[in-house]
């Protein structure tokens, strides 16, 4: 299996995918935040919801890392095999 381009770098080399995040939305909302479908590629989705209000980054950050946190625990990752 080849690995799939998903993007572009600035000196225009094709990145390549060499792995996944896998996890289902059950996890996301538990962590307070929802999963918007954003194909391609198939069955990809934006995780959505991240605090953004206040002024203090600091404590958004530590919101966010927490959320992350949460989602990680319980997701897997898929590697993508590579051709040599």
């Amino acid at each position: 299996m080849r690995a799939r381009t998903v993007g572009l770098r600035k000196n225009s080399h094709a990145l390549s995918l060499r792995g996944a995040g896998v996890v289902i939305v059950r996890v996301v909302r538990k962590a307070h935040l929802d999963a918007v479908a954003q194909e391609p590629p198939p069955k990809h989705a934006n995780i959505v919801g991240w605090t953004t209000g206040g002024a203090d980054t600091a404590q958004n950050k530590s919101a966010w890392m927490k959320q992350a946190l949460e989602i990680a625990a319980e997701a897997a990752l898929k590697l993508v095999p590579t051709t040599p």
